[in-house]
Formats: structure tokens, C-alpha cells, sequence
């Protein structure tokens, strides 16, 4: 167990090697980050930690490293994910695309889970019938990028101590929720019953854990919300109300089926697979117009 002082060794270490990240830190926040460090790491030595963020820091990362990071160097269970995934591929490759003419759903359940999150069956047998060349090079490097994501939030998730993890669990207790069910672990250790249920340092720290702050990147799962607005080229003077309503419809599924294959391809290529997109289709008479018009409602002109 690390001591009051190893942790202030800690942070201070942090503030020496991420200064701008402390440029406005309070005392005050320092000390509390200090103690939220101590209580997560207790269930290792000082120098286990010390090894620990050395080998973070000798990854190069931008930013300080979090209480779960620390302990995923400890146990070691980082790993070269490119090559495991490249091993997870060979394994792919050799019993179902190069197989799929034959291939059964049977050897498809056959594979780790975490293969099998990465990449569905079908998927698997349209890779192997493809007739295109360039086709193995291009189904080897989405599934490599894809698995490499899995992999990294698994560790990830394997890191949160074992303390943290049993709170997130009490809290989630129907006896304990006075509200409806959390949708998600974000939702859930941000809310009132969690907070109520364990004390403030191993709230803060379950929440700096699993919460993704504005410094990192989009963590996997992250869902966005495209609108796609455009002119539908319809005159409603036309069309009575309700052929206007048939037409519309009839337009905007032509549009989409004719638009789906390159949005599908353009996330892919921007490896986007493990995020959900809502895509909100928004047909205008005169979008140019009509968008300048909605713009100019909600911040009271000027456009």
C-alpha cells in the first residue's frame, strides 16, 4: 500500500512531466487527486506503481496516466496489440475465409468471443468469396483496426479494481436506484443513487476511470448523430397534400439506398465500426434557403 506521501510523489511527478495539464490546478484538487490516486492503487507497492507509470511514460502519451492505466502496466496485460490482432486475423483467415465456401456457423462459434464481437459470420463469407484481389489486404486491415479497439477497451475494463467495480455493482441494486434504471455504466456512475451509495473518493474514482474527459479520444461506443439535410426538388403546388407526403417518402428512400453504400464506406476508412451512427435524413424544398432561415430562427439572425 502506498503512503500519503508516495501519492503526493506521484502527482508531483505528473505535474513535472504534464505541466499544462496542472496550469490551473488548485491545492485543494491536487490533494484530492492525490488521495483518489492512493486509495484506487492500494492494493500495490510503491515501486509497482513507479514501474507502472514508467512504462506508460515510456509509450509517450500526451497525457498523465489514469489510476486504471497504472494498474493495466502492473499486471502487464497491455500486449503489442498489433500483433494479436495480426494472430487473431491468421486464425480468421484459416478456418473461415479461406474456407467459405464450406464454412458452418459452428466453426464460426468456434472462434474466441472476442473475434467474434469484431466481425460477424456473414461478414467473414463475403470476405472469403470475394473475387477482388485487393480484397484479403483491405478485410485484413478493418478487422486488425476493429479487434485492436475491442482489445484495448477489454484491458481497460480488466484494470478497474476490483473495490471500484463491487461499488458500481451496490449502486446498481434496484433497492438502491430511485430513479429508472441506468441505460449505461456513464449513466450510472453519474448518478445520484451511485453517488449516495459509496464515498466521494471512490465515486470520483470509478468516474475518472470509465468517464472519457475532453483530452482523450472518442472511446469505443460513442454514438453520433449525422443530419443530412438537402433539396428534395419537389413543388408542393404540384401535388395534392397527400401525393406530396407519397412522393417525398418515395424520394428519400431512393436517396438513401443510393447514399448508404458511401456513407457505409466512408466508416469504414475512417475506422468508425465501433462507434453507432443515427443518421436523420432531412429532405427541404430549398435546403440552401431553408437552412439559413433555421439558423437565423435560432440565433436571432445575423446570417
Amino acid at each position: 500500500m502506498i503512503t500519503r506521501e508516495q501519492a503526493f510523489k506521484i502527482i508531483g511527478l505528473f505535474q513535472t512531466a504534464y505541466k499544462e495539464s496542472y496550469r490551473d490546478s488548485t491545492p485543494e484538487e491536487i490533494e484530492q487527486k492525490a488521495a483518489i490516486y492512493r486509495d484506487i492503487l492500494q492494493d500495490y507497492t510503491f515501486e509497482q506503481v513507479q514501474a507502472g507509470i514508467r512504462a506508460y511514460m515510456s509509450e509517450n502519451h500526451q497525457y498523465e496516466p489514469k489510476p486504471g492505466q497504472i494498474i493495466a502496466r502492473i499486471r502487464g496485460n497491455i500486449g503489442n496489440l498489433d500483433e494479436l490482432a495480426a494472430e487473431a486475423w491468421g486464425e480468421v483467415w484459416k478456418k473461415i475465409v479461406c474456407r467459405a465456401s464450406v464454412a458452418t456457423q459452428e466453426d464460426y462459434n468456434a472462434l474466441p468471443e472476442l473475434t467474434r464481437k469484431t466481425v460477424p459470420f456473414g461478414l467473414l463469407l463475403t470476405w472469403g468469396k470475394a473475387e477482388d484481389p485487393g480484397a484479403e489486404a483491405f478485410a485484413r486491415r478493418d478487422f486488425m483496426n476493429d479487434y485492436k479497439i475491442l482489445l484495448a477497451r477489454e484491458q481497460a475494463r480488466q484494470a478497474i479494481p476490483k473495490a471500484a467495480l463491487e461499488a458500481l455493482q451496490r449502486s446498481a441494486e434496484p433497492e438502491k436506484l430511485e430513479d429508472k434504471a441506468a441505460d449505461s455504466g456513464v449513466e450510472l456512475v453519474n448518478s445520484a443513487a451511485f453517488g449516495r451509495s459509496v464515498d466521494v473518493q471512490t465515486a470520483l474514482a470509478v468516474k475518472d476511470i470509465l468517464i472519457p474527459t475532453k483530452q482523450g479520444q472518442e472511446p469505443p461506443g460513442t454514438a453520433f448523430g449525422l443530419f443530412l439535410g438537402y433539396s428534395l426538388g419537389l413543388n408542393p403546388e404540384d401535388y395534392s397534400a397527400t401525393e406530396f407526403i407519397e412522393e417525398a417518402i418515395a424520394r428519400m428512400e431512393s436517396a438513401i439506398t443510393e447514399n448508404a453504400e458511401y456513407i457505409s464506406q466512408k466508416i469504414t476508412a475512417l475506422h468508425l465500426g465501433m462507434h453507432s451512427f443515427y443518421i436523420y435524413v432531412l429532405p427541404f424544398n430549398n435546403a440552401p434557403q431553408d437552412k439559413t432561415s433555421i439558423i437565423n430562427t435560432l440565433i436571432g439572425g445575423g446570417i
